[in-house]
């Protein structure tokens, strides 16, 4: 299984196995808010990176974490931004065969040990995967292991919901 952490400016493919056993390969993407390409093209370029580092894994299930919007956080275009990359990596995973499991935020933070009305950190994410791991998400900067940790449980997501059915 596969986990993708997908984000506009950074986010991450985690692999796991089917017993839950983590894979020590993992890619980290951090995308330049500098470039001019006109929207559409920029948000294309990243659903394709994604669909690219989740295509040389060897893994044909792919869970994603559905988007939210996180009032206060996010302004409404941002998260048009964000819905149209969703829309996109979907589309291109589906068609190149693999098997899309659309996981909600709450079923990742469940994973993670929290519970409903928590509200959750980054360090908080990072923590659970430490405890549940037995070591750090193996990236050098603070927002690879964010990212890492979130993708991590994201795949787990995706085994649960494929275990129920």
């Amino acid at each position: 299984m596969i986990g993708i952490d997908p984000g506009l400016n950074v986010g991450s493919v985690y692999p796991i196995e089917f017993d839950d056993s983590v894979i020590d390969f993992s890619i980290v993407l951090k995308f330049n808010k500098e470039k001019k390409l006109p929207k559409l093209e920029r948000v294309w370029a990243i659903a394709e990176t994604f669909h690219n580092a989740a295509s040389q894994l060897d893994h044909n299930q792919v869970a994603i974490e559905e988007p939210f919007y996180s009032h206060g956080k996010s302004n409404p275009r941002h998260m048009g931004s964000v819905y149209m990359m969703f829309g996109i990596l979907t589309y291109l995973l589906n068609t190149s065969g693999h098997k899309v499991i659309i996981v909600h935020n709450r079923t990742v933070k469940k994973l993670a040990g929290y519970k409903q009305g928590d509200k959750s950190t980054k360090d908080q994410m990072v923590k659970a995967y430490e405890d549940r791991v037995g070591r750090l998400p193996n990236h050098p900067a603070k927002y690879g292991r964010e990212t890492l940790a979130d993708s991590y449980f994201i795949a787990l997501a995706g085994l649960e919901t494929l275990k129920k059915k």
